[in-house]
């Protein structure tokens, strides 16, 4: 019943998709480029494939407080969730790295033949055409197969060397096969991949999920990683909430990098004495 209600909330809502987000001012994003430049901090993460959740459930109603308004934005919950990326994008510091941006929703008869697709990628991350393909994503079908979309970029990080990284950001619900996926994905690339997390919108709690539906899941998905963080929408909607969870994914004290990048020094042995060579002052040291 519910996935029905949400599929006639997409088909009433199409005509609305094209620019909601877009006309939402962009929250300023801080520089952490000051931390590189000084030598404080050094690149960890090589690659990252950002996956939203593009499924019905995320057309639901939203409000939340942004600092260029002086009341809340009352929007959609994919348009909170666009305004997120998008800041998450632009608080990436000046880097090298290969990128990639996928989303998952069911597929929807003849406007959307896929469960999941690459809108952006794999490919040299440049900050502007990221951007541009956060705003070209609408939302699809009733379905939330996030396990699909895992099992994508499992393929998308296979070939890429280097550390890389997995940002979900999503409302965790009904997504049941997820986990598994995830696990399949720290299985085939190891100490590669860490994956993280933004729940996003209002959760789901029951008395069989007390936590929230969604942000049990989804932090079953994160610990599957081994390696990673799970973090909600409030608390990466600021400038300064925002630099820590991307200063976490893709930067590291250099000092630490410097004690792993460098091996213990081998201990110095001095050469053995030749004892023909040996000298003995008898007059100075025998009484």
């Amino acid at each position: 019943v519910r996935n029905m209600i949400k599929l006639l909330v997409v088909v009433l809502s199409l005509a609305l998709l094209g620019g909601c987000a877009t006309g939402i001012t962009p929250i300023p994003a801080q520089d952490l480029n000051a931390k590189l430049k000084s030598g404080a901090m050094v690149q960890k993460t090589n690659n990252f494939e950002v996956i939203m959740d593009t499924s019905a459930s995320m057309q639901d109603p939203y409000s939340w407080s942004h600092f260029g308004y002086t009341s809340p934005v009352n929007a959609t919950k994919v348009d909170y969730e666009k305004t997120l990326v998008r800041l998450f994008n632009d608080t990436i510091p000046n880097l090298k790295l290969t990128s990639g941006l996928r989303d998952f929703a069911g597929k929807r008869w003849l406007t959307r033949p896929f469960d999941t697709k690459l809108w952006y990628g794999m490919a040299p991350w440049v900050k502007d055409d990221f951007n541009k393909t956060i705003g070209d994503i609408n939302t699809g079908g009733v379905e939330s197969p996030l396990d699909l979309a895992l099992n994508a970029a499992t393929a998308d990080l296979k070939p890429l060397a280097g550390k890389s990284a997995v940002i979900i950001f999503s409302d965790g619900l009904e997504m049941p096969k997820a986990v598994a996926s995830a696990q399949a994905m720290k299985a085939t690339l190891k100490d590669k991949v860490c994956i993280y997390a933004v729940l996003i919108g209002k959760d789901i709690i029951t008395k069989d999920h007390p936590q929230g539906e969604g942000k049990e899941l989804l932090d079953k998905v994160v610990k599957a990683g081994e390696c990673g963080a799970l973090v909600t929408g409030k608390e990466v909607e600021s400038a300064g909430g925002m630099a820590a969870f991307v200063e976490k994914i893709f930067l590291g004290p250099a000092a630490a990098a410097a004690a792993v990048a460098a091996p213990p020094a081998a201990a110095i042995v001095p050469p053995a004495a030749d004892p023909d060579s040996i000298y003995f002052d008898y007059d100075k040291y025998m009484q």
